[in-house]
């Protein structure tokens, strides 16, 4: 079995930890970038027409797309909802080889384009990271849906008895619900809040403590592991689903509070160091309760490794087609 796994630049792009999901459960993998499938000079017309979504840009790609795949014999090509990759590709691929298509949907389905349809409609299995999204794709035509949640990488999110520097920690971008959430939060504990992402270094309340670093892979499990409470606040449009967050600060040693999360909330109960919050309010009290509480965390890692990997979502994909 041969597997190409297509995604952005990004080192952290999710299509990396799936890349290294099947390498590390013993299958012949690749990893391509749309760059890689179609190498353009930045200052080129052809940049500029991959910038606009132009229609000769993408059958250029799509050319350079089938090409590769039927040179390299990939039985799986794995992909992101912002791949280029045409439904004529597809099915072109089907007839010619039979490839099997999987679109990983990572994100609200807010994130849809009417240009996507008719890819959707062409794959083998959407793996959709949002159980209630099922419904809405289904009503697009999109029959072979799948819940298959985002999760964690463990040779980068870790278990570590570490110091405890942070009282409360939360890691992210500014965006508008979160520093409104912060800035409420912050009245309602005297516990002191280390906030580190984008575009805060001017968000000054008397408990936080306030740094402009994007925490990545092993440094963002640092600091979780060195906090007692990692923060969670999860996008509204995520709702009622798990971001990606959820699942790296249940593989740390620290406790979790976070937006409630209907799809996992009763699966990651309170005992395994889960804390969830309906309300701002409810936040500051379960904050000021249990920062310092001796959880079971150690029992909560070792169930989050056996069934949250990306390897455990990639063995659960590659199921489907047994």
């Amino acid at each position: 079995m041969k597997i190409l796994v297509i995604d952005t630049e990004s080192q952290y792009a999710l299509g990396r930890l799936y890349y290294n999901a099947a390498i590390s459960s013993g299958y012949d993998c690749d990893y391509k970038t749309d760059n890689d499938i179609f190498k353009i000079n930045k200052f080129s017309k052809d940049n500029l027409l991959r910038f606009l979504e132009h229609s000769n840009y993408k059958i250029k790609w799509n050319q350079r797309f089938v090409d590769l795949v039927l040179k390299n014999n990939y039985d799986f090509v794995i992909f992101f909802r912002l791949s280029p990759i045409a439904s004529t590709s597809i099915l072109h691929l089907k007839i010619l080889k039979n490839v099997k298509f999987i679109l990983i949907w990572p994100d609200s389905i807010l994130f849809f384009k009417n240009n996507l349809l008719d890819t959707l409609q062409n794959v083998d299995l959407i793996a959709s990271y949002s159980e209630k999204d099922i419904a809405i794709f289904r009503s697009l035509k999109c029959e072979n849906v799948k819940f298959i949640p985002l999760g964690y990488d463990p040779e980068i999110y870790k278990f570590e008895k570490l110091n405890k520097t942070y009282q409360i920690s939360f890691l992210g971008l500014r965006q508008k619900y979160r520093e409104e959430f912060i800035h409420e939060f912050s009245k309602k504990t005297d516990l002191n809040i280390f906030v580190s992402g984008p575009n805060w270094k001017n968000f000054k309340f008397k408990n936080l403590q306030i740094s402009n670093k994007t925490y990545h892979s092993r440094e963002a499990s640092y600091v979780y592991n060195s906090s007692h409470i990692s923060l969670n606040i999860v996008d509204p449009t995520n709702f009622p689903s798990a971001n990606m967050r959820f699942f790296e600060i249940n593989a740390t040693n620290t406790i979790q509070l976070s937006s409630n999360i209907p799809e996992f909330s009763k699966i990651f109960v309170s005992q395994n160091g889960n804390l969830f919050f309906e309300s701002i309010n409810e936040a500051g009290v379960l904050a000021n309760k249990y920062w310092n509480h001796n959880f079971n965390i150690e029992n909560r890692h070792k169930n989050m490794f056996v069934g949250h990997t990306y390897k455990s979502r990639l063995s659960e994909i590659l199921k489907h087609f047994k």
